[in-house]
């Protein structure tokens, strides 16, 4: 039996009266319960047999946020890898290296700090904007957990200037330790905004699909 337009917008209406409140995660599911339904021999009820499913919807939804989640962070440490990879930004980070190894002898151990860190606050700072101006749109962050799990990628490089001021003195006027550090949360935090950029360009993409698909 083939399933109609109309009763793909039953499904979807379905699914959103109980509990499933994203759209793209009602997507997935509707594609596997159409499918399904499809391919039976003998058809049953629609809403019945929407009911026997409805457990196994609610798991998929619940599996499909925490996956979402774990394959943002993985998209940072991919684009952390890229970096290593890529010659133009080895060749910046030597340049940089360079720099600041020209610019010790003529500062300070607490103005050579300062010199490595603010990169990274620029970057916490474009962060910030992008929570603000790109992240936070109440509608679109209710109807799709791709997009409200964006802010994921943007606020867990946050930890590591947490963790700099947990550290003991001690280690942190340790340049052995303080260098490597920043210099990592700095590669990590660029990760971040890459990441974030790259995921956005997609799901905003895939927004505009659903929004003109479920209407």
């Amino acid at each position: 039996m083939k399933l109609v337009k109309q009763d793909m917008q039953n499904i979807d209406a379905w699914l959103k009266k109980r509990g499933i409140k994203y759209m793209d995660i009602r997507y997935e599911l509707m594609d596997h319960l159409i499918s399904e339904y499809e391919s039976m021999e003998n058809y049953p009820d629609l809403e019945s047999f929407l009911k026997e499913r409805l457990a196994w919807c609610k798991k998929i939804a619940k599996d499909k946020e925490k996956s979402t989640h774990w394959s943002y962070q993985k998209e940072i440490w991919k684009q952390l890898l890229g970096i290593f990879k890529n010659k133009k930004a080895l060749f910046i980070i030597l340049i940089m290296a360079i720099c600041y190894y020209t610019i010790f002898p003529y500062l300070t151990t607490k103005q050579f700090k300062w010199a490595v860190i603010t990169p990274v606050f620029i970057l916490v700072a474009y962060q910030m904007y992008l929570l603000t101006f790109k992240c936070f749109n109440t509608k679109t962050q209710k109807e799709s957990v791709s997009i409200s799990r964006l802010v994921t990628i943007i606020s867990t490089p946050s930890l590591f200037l947490n963790f700099l001021f947990m550290f003991p003195d001690k280690w942190i006027n340790n340049l052995n330790f303080y260098i490597p550090f920043i210099v990592f949360a700095g590669l990590f935090n660029l990760s971040s905004i890459l990441a974030f950029h790259r995921k956005r360009k997609q799901v905003v993409k895939e927004y505009a699909f659903l929004k003109v698909y479920l209407a």
